[in-house]
This record gives C-alpha cells, sequence and structure tokens, in this order.
C-alpha cells in the first residue's frame, strides 16, 4: 500500500509563533485519517500547507508517493472553510460553476448529489439550505472531480445531532470506496466512529500517532462478579485466556484473549459452580487513550 500524503519536518511560522513544529506523517492509501487536537493545535494550518494555500516555513512534504506535476492538486477534493456558494443559485448551478472553476465535466453530477442525499433538492436555491445541507453540498463539491483524496476541516462543526450522524455516514461511505481521507476535528467521538487511524496534535507538536483500532485495544475486556468474591480472584488467575486481572467498581476488570467471547468466557465462570451477579464487555474509548496520551507527553 503506497502513501497518499508524507509529510518531512513540516514547520511553519508566524513570527515568534510556531504554529507547527517538525510535523512527520504517514499517511496511506485508503486510510480515513484524523488530525486530533484542540482548536489551535495546529491541525488547519497543517491542512492549509499541504493544500498549497499556506506557505511553509520548513520541512515539506509530498502526494501520492511524489508525484509533482500540475495534475497533482486537481486529484484532492477539499473544504477547508465554512461552504460557500452563490445563495440565489440552486445545487445543480453551484456545481456547474465549480465545474467550469475546476475544469471537468459533469458527468459525475447526479453522482455526487445523491451521495450526500440533495439530489431531490437539486433544484433548490442555496439559500435555503440548511447548515447541514450545505456542508453536503461542499462535499458533493469535492467529490465531483472525483479525488484520490479528500480532506475535511471539522465537518461536523455546528451542525445538530442529525446533520453530524449525516455527515459521517457520507465520510463512511466515501472511505468504503477505497479513497483516502484526511479529516481535522477536535471531537474524540468523530474520529472514533469515522477514522481507522490518526494523530494527536498539541501545541503544533505531534505527541501520538496511530491506529483507532489498535489503540482502543485489541484485547477484550470483561468486567465480571459473582456471588462468592473470594473464590473468584484466584479461579480468574488459573483461567486459561485471561491474561490479567483488577479490581474496579463493578468487579473485576479481566484482559483477555481477543477470540475468547463473552459467551465462552460466561460458561467457564458457571461451570466452576460460581454464580455471576454482573457480567459485561467493556471497551476502552479513546478518549481514555487521548487523556492517557495527553498524560504520558
Amino acid at each position: 500500500m503506497g502513501n497518499i500524503l508524507q509529510t518531512y519536518k513540516l514547520t511553519k511560522q508566524y513570527g515568534k509563533l510556531t504554529a507547527v513544529n517538525n510535523l512527520d506523517l504517514e499517511i496511506k492509501e485508503g486510510q480515513i485519517f484524523g488530525l486530533l487536537g484542540p482548536n489551535g493545535s495546529g491541525k488547519t494550518t497543517t491542512l492549509g500547507m499541504i493544500l498549497g494555500v499556506t506557505a511553509v516555513s520548513g520541512g515539506s512534504f509530498q502526494w501520492f508517493n511524489g508525484e509533482s506535476d500540475h495534475h497533482t492538486r486537481k486529484k484532492i477534493g477539499a473544504i477547508l472553510e465554512q461552504p460557500i456558494f452563490y445563495p440565489g443559485y440552486t445545487a445543480v448551478e453551484n456545481l456547474k460553476i465549480v465545474a467550469k472553476i475546476k475544469g471537468i465535466g459533469l458527468e459525475r453530477m447526479e453522482t455526487v448529489l445523491k451521495l450526500v442525499d440533495l439530489w431531490k433538492r437539486r433544484n433548490d436555491r442555496f439559500s435555503g439550505y440548511s447548515l447541514g445541507m450545505k456542508q453536503r453540498l461542499a462535499i458533493a463539491a469535492a467529490m465531483l472531480c472525483d479525488p484520490k483524496a479528500l480532506i475535511l476541516d471539522e465537518p461536523t462543526n455546528g451542525l445538530d445531532p442529525e446533520g453530524i450522524a449525516q455527515i459521517r455516514d457520507i465520510i463512511k461511505t466515501i472511505g468504503d470506496t477505497g479513497k483516502s481521507i484526511i479529516l481535522a476535528s477536535h471531537l474524540l467521538d468523530e474520529v472514533q466512529k469515522v477514522c481507522t487511524h490518526y494523530c494527536v496534535l498539541r501545541n503544533g507538536n505531534l505527541i501520538h500517532s496511530g491506529s483507532v483500532k489498535a489503540d482502543m485495544g485489541d484485547e477484550r475486556r470483561i468486567i465480571v462478579n459473582v456471588s462468592d468474591t473470594e473464590k473468584l480472584p484466584s479461579f480468574l488467575g488459573e483461567m486459561e485466556g485471561v491474561k490479567s486481572t483488577e479490581e474496579n467498581d463493578e468487579g473485576i476488570l479481566c484482559i483477555v484473549n481477543e477470540d475468547f467471547t463473552l459467551e465462552a468466557f460466561s460458561r467457564k465462570v458457571t461451570d466452576s459452580g460460581l454464580v455471576i451477579t454482573h457480567l459485561s464487555e467493556y471497551r476502552k474509548s479513546l478518549e481514555e487513550q487521548f487523556l492517557e496520551i495527553v498524560k504520558n507527553s
């Protein structure tokens, strides 16, 4: 799998302020990669540099394993600011303008409007759209050229829960086609639900980079409690498949093999004669991982 984007010590300074500091990233084809961090962490500045709209102070970056011809930028769809279209024009009319500016055809018009669920509203004026519809039209415009990579800056910012869910579904649908997506967000939940990989930025510095699945924990975690609590620790200590245990408020948290199902675990406990009073599966959240990363950094 090749790289969609690689940065080398990418740096941006505004006078004495270092907005992005020696950023090294490697994003693979097909990944949905999240730039995670609070406002002011350098996310938008990073996106601006890799799109060529913000001057680089130091370091470098390359798209698509080093491609550098004039067609490279046309392979990237991006939304950096709030959606801006002609308010008195319809979705179709606005996309025709986008196509003319980009020098592309209109053969994907229906495809992208259906992708963002605006086909039935294609002849409505932009001024009558909700904020979520405006954001979805912006995604349609970015996808009009059938890009290899899509860049989104805070794609769900300001949306209501329904709008957020719609944008997330669209991102997942695009990702399922094999396209690479890079999105910036300060929302842990957003990154956890849509991204395959992510990095954490703080004050312009990269403090962590990894896989969402791996960092949420490949190991299965089970919380169990029984009526005879005195026998449980020794029994769990001898159970095959249990890697470690620790007590918590609900009972004993067991780190078990990934293929050790909740049903199999329950069966072993009950076969021993112990009566289960509580049994649940626990998955580590990205929020917990994020707090650990920040603490350890």
